[in-house]
């Protein structure tokens, strides 16, 4: 038989089929129909309950409208060429692809579906996935309103495009080595990605990655971006934001950091934490203000802009800060070695500096919080003054030079390669409390004088 078509309350034709053709069939109760040949539904298939086909490959051409639908290849694909598919449901298998990209799908729910070669699905309305999706190649979901994911979508390439939002339920996942797609927000707090790929959205991106993550696309959002890893995090492509957050070794048992290998991030704001070493030293860096940062083992951050810190920014090992411009320190940052190095001036409006050892260089520099604590100062180059004030006992191991050096400090002694240096200049060495200064541990400066200024001035 070439050409099937009818109606009837029901129809249930699961024999040993053979159709060419299913045009206009009209049922209210129930339409499910089996074939052994590759069958191309003209259309329209309307029924009031389901409606089940079964072929060896489908081709829809036609319309297929009931609250439940399912289509299955049992060898083959599932194309749509045109018509539209209506249902509350859609669900099926292909042993190949499935394309069913018509612009006029109104699909509520998409269940179970399973195919080999690449799945794409457009609809025209919002669309809940609650049912296991998956293929090895690729998934693409395109909807013209909101996506929400209530269940699990694993491919190679998981495509997500919606003009509304891309929501994870809670009993939804993904699992991709790429992700990729737009939206005018996006969150995916459960996924499994090993890739992040191109990524536009508008009011909000959120991932929180379940292991190592490499971002190596084009990341933006009008809004903020956060990303986490349970592991590491490489950054290699484009992130751009008001709000950029970045969590890496969110699982102490393994841990894992933060590299920059290549790319940008471009932020208002930069925060983050990370388990390991962060190190984002990208030339093409362009951030506002760094807010509240964590890392172990070194954190290292290069800035084309200038900088504000508000902080915290703490490091269990050291922190190093290299800025085109201006460096503005508003807030604390603690960590065995500080080092800055700055074209333009370094101010410290408030906060606090807490280190073992400062080291750097700069157009000029300025730590005068009360609240700052040095215990070393090594060698810091300032094309115009410099000024410290340190409420910790100091000892300057390097040279530190500039056109005028002031320290306020209670304790001060020079290390055998120390030395204050400010050639035609001004050395101001004076107490910081009423306890008074005392240099070289009370015996003063002896042997050769650690300090070359035109005028020393003590207190």
């Amino acid at each position: 038989m070439n050409t099937l078509g009818g109606a009837g309350a029901s129809a249930s034709l699961n024999g040993a089929n053979a159709i060419g053709t299913l045009t206009k069939f009209t049922t209210t109760t129930g339409f499910a129909l089996t074939n052994t040949l590759g069958l191309t539904v003209a259309g329209p298939v309307t029924d009031g309950a389901s409606i089940a086909l079964t072929a060896t490959g489908l081709v829809l051409a036609g319309t297929v409208k009931a609250p439940d639908v399912a289509l299955t290849a049992s060898n083959g694909a599932v194309t749509q060429s045109g018509g539209g598919i209506t249902t509350g449901l859609l669900s099926g298998s292909s042993t190949g692809a499935t394309t069913l990209t018509s612009a006029t799908n109104a699909i509520a729910q998409l269940g179970a579906f399973s195919s080999v070669g690449g799945f794409a699905l457009t609809d025209g309305q919002s669309l809940t996935v609650s049912g296991t999706v998956s293929d090895p190649v690729s998934v693409t979901l395109r909807t013209a309103a909101d996506l929400t994911l209530n269940s699990a979508v694993s491919s190679q390439t998981l495509t997500t495009i919606a003009t509304g939002a891309i929501t994870e339920g809670a009993s939804g996942s993904v699992v991709a080595t790429t992700l990729t797609g737009t939206a005018n927000s996006a969150a995916f707090p459960r996924a499994t990605v090993a890739t992040l790929a191109d990524f536009t959205t508008t009011t909000g991106f959120s991932l929180g990655d379940t292991g190592a993550l490499s971002v190596t696309g084009t990341v933006t959002d009008g809004a903020s971006i956060a990303l986490q890893s349970s592991f590491g995090m490489t950054l290699s492509g484009t992130i751009r934001a008001p709000s950029v957050t970045l969590v890496a070794g969110m699982d102490p048992s393994i841990g894992g950091g933060i590299s920059q290998t290549a790319g940008s991030v471009t932020a208002a704001t930069l925060s983050g934490s990370s388990g390991g070493v962060a190190t984002l030293t990208s030339a093409g860096n362009a951030i506002a203000t760094l807010g509240s940062f964590t890392s172990t083992g070194g954190f290292a951050l290069t800035d084309g802009t200038t900088l504000s810190v508000t902080g915290p920014v703490t490091d269990t090992a050291s922190i190093g800060l290299t800025v085109t411009g201006g460096l503005s320190l508003a807030g604390t940052l603690t960590a065995p070695t500080l080092t800055t190095t700055v074209s333009g001036a370094i101010t410290q409006p408030s906060g606090s500096v807490q280190v073992t050892t400062l080291t750097g260089s700069a157009g000029s520099a300025s730590f005068v919080q009360v609240a700052n604590k040095v215990t070393t100062l090594d060698a810091f180059a300032s094309k115009a003054g410099f000024a410290l004030t340190d409420a910790a006992p100091l000892t300057v191991v390097g040279a530190v030079t500039g056109t005028g050096i002031t320290i306020l400090d209670d304790g001060l002694t020079f290390g055998p390669a120390g030395s204050l240096v400010a050639p035609g200049g001004t050395v101001q060495l004076a107490a910081l409390s009423s306890a008074g200064l005392t240099v070289g541990g009370g015996s003063g400066i002896t042997g050769a004088s650690p300090i070359t200024a035109a005028t020393l001035v003590l207190g």
